[in-house]
């Protein structure tokens, strides 16, 4: 591996990396959106959708590369994600697919065989961005335990190897 000064670095002209969402999400990169629980992820993260699956301008800012999106919910119930679908004044997109676990128990590390053929179908779907809504529902890991996050990454990675990740995370709901 070779060594550069800073100024030599920034002189390399290397090739540009692919963008979801230019500038700020390349492809096949593992994201994670942290804020508090009721803070509007899974709002932003139906908007950052419909942007992506339509190759639109996000925010009225924000290129998009037109590219399939599956959304993971495993924190509400079905009923909820499918209240707040049909509330939704968008139409909707043959281009976003949806695992809903009906806040049911998943764990990437050792998924059922229900989770597998869902695994199949969604692999078959061949989506470029993939939302997991959210990280501490798809483990049974301790968070604390240092080797958690990189355990976990790495099975979502062995899952779907060329995908884009967005985790959604908050702490825990008081």
């Amino acid at each position: 591996m070779p060594f550069y000064s800073q100024e030599a670095a920034q002189a390399l002209v290397l090739p540009t990396t692919p963008k979801l969402i230019d500038p700020w999400l390349t492809t096949g990169s593992m994201n994670l959106v942290f804020g508090p629980p009721s803070a509007g992820k899974t709002m932003w993260t139906d908007t950052v959708a419909r942007a992506v699956a339509s190759g639109a301008m996000l925010f009225g800012a924000y290129p998009c590369a037109a590219s399939r999106v599956c959304i993971i919910q495993a924190d509400m119930p079905t009923v909820t994600v499918v209240e707040r679908l049909q509330a939704c004044a968008a139409p909707p997109s043959p281009n976003i697919g949806l695992w809903l676990t009906d806040n049911a128990p998943l764990d990437v590390l050792n998924l059922g065989q229900a989770h597998r053929e869902v695994v199949a179908a969604v692999r078959g779907f061949d989506p470029a961005l993939i939302f997991v809504d959210t990280l501490r529902k798809t483990h049974h890991l301790d968070e604390n335990e240092s080797s958690a996050p990189d355990r976990v990454y790495n099975a979502w990675r062995t899952l779907f190897p060329s995908a884009t990740f967005v985790f959604l995370h908050h702490s825990r709901k008081v």
